[in-house]
C-alpha cells in the first residue's frame, strides 16, 4: 500500500511540474543575431526586459547566432543584444508588444558592422 501512494504522489508531483506554473506562463523568444555585413554573431548576450518588470536571465548566443529565452512574461518590453564584437555595435534593442503565454516568437536581429564576421 506504501509503494501505491508513493507511485501516487510521484504521478501527482509530475502534473505539478507541467501546470500552469511551467512554461505555458510564459512564451518563449528564438533567433538569429547577425552582423549587418554577414555572419553571425557568437557570444552575444541577449537579455529581455518586460515592461512590467526587471529583466529576465540573460543568454549567451550559440556559434551560429542563435538563441532561446524561456518564460518571457505576456505584454510588453525590450529585447536588447550586447557584448557584440569590437567592429560591431556596442548595444542594439528592439520593443516587443503583444505577447501571449504560451506564445513562441522568432526575433532575429541584425546588428551594424563595418566587416563581415566569420
Amino acid at each position: 500500500m506504501k509503494t501505491l501512494w508513493a507511485v501516487v504522489g510521484l504521478v501527482w508531483l509530475s502534473a505539478c511540474a507541467t501546470s500552469p506554473s511551467g512554461p505555458a506562463n510564459g512564451a518563449t523568444f528564438s533567433g538569429t543575431i547577425q552582423g549587418s555585413q554577414g555572419g553571425a554573431i557568437a557570444n552575444a548576450t541577449v537579455t529581455v526586459t518586460p515592461s512590467a518588470g526587471s529583466a529576465l536571465p540573460a543568454v549567451q548566443t550559440a556559434a551560429d547566432g542563435t538563441y532561446t529565452v524561456d518564460n518571457v512574461p505576456a505584454g510588453d518590453g525590450t529585447l536588447t543584444v550586447s557584448n557584440a564584437p569590437t567592429n560591431c555595435q556596442s548595444s542594439t534593442s528592439l520593443a516587443y508588444t503583444g505577447v501571449k503565454n504560451g506564445g513562441k516568437r522568432t526575433l532575429n536581429i541584425t546588428v551594424g558592422c563595418s566587416t563581415t564576421l566569420p
